[in-house]
């Protein structure tokens, strides 16, 4: 593809755009460095490299050492108006011969995001076992799905960390924390002091 894309560099711009660039590395942590040999052997090729998964990104790109370091000008972009992706999912069920009210797509944007990903993921298992009439309560038992899916995946990670660390997590887990530096918080939590807590809750 790299090669394609330089013989038309020949003639006019020429771009490479990868989405999702984080998840190179789950393929081969080789990637990064393949890509940053490609990109020496073919300068006039564009690259543009996005990723929803900011600090993955920046162990890629921006952090010294990493395999892309000083390759890249970092553009950071908000999340997506909330109108936008509303009417974008609405239109999508339309295009599948399927019908959702706005205040559902609303919904879905609610529970999933702000991460476009996230959001489309939850639509798609609506969408998939829905009538021809998506509801608010698909939306609920979408959710259900999508977290009974990844439940294996959310369990590893879950056993990986420290047991400090897991205590933090149920706490923010079950309960609405408004001050996590209160206190109350890190009594729940089971810390011996605040800082402990605070420490635990910067790196989860």
């Amino acid at each position: 593809m790299y090669q394609i894309l330089a013989e038309l560099a020949e003639d006019g711009p020429a771009v490479l755009m990868l989405d999702e660039f984080q998840a190179a590395v789950d393929l081969s942590p080789h990637i990064p460095q393949l890509l940053k040999a490609l990109a020496d052997q073919h300068p006039n090729v564009s690259l543009v490299l996005a990723g929803s998964r900011q600090h993955l990104m920046e162990s890629l790109v921006l952090s010294q050492g990493a395999p892309l370091y000083n390759m890249a000008e970092r553009l950071v972009l908000g999340p997506i108006d909330d109108s936008v992706m509303c009417d974008f999912l609405v239109a999508r069920t339309k295009s599948g011969e399927k019908m959702m009210k706005l205040g559902v797509a609303r919904s879905i944007s609610a529970m999933a995001g702000p991460i476009p990903h996230d959001i489309q993921r939850l639509a798609y298992e609506v969408y998939d076992f829905s009538s021809d009439t998506i509801s608010e309560s698909d939306v609920a038992y979408g959710m259900n799905r999508v977290v009974a899916h990844e439940a294996e995946g959310y369990a590893d990670r879950f056993s990986k960390l420290t047991i400090g660390h897991r205590r933090v997590l149920m706490v923010l887990a079950r309960t609405v924390v408004t001050q996590p530096q209160s206190a109350e918080f890190f009594q729940a939590t089971g810390y011996a002091n605040p800082g402990a807590a605070r420490k635990a809750t910067k790196a989860l």
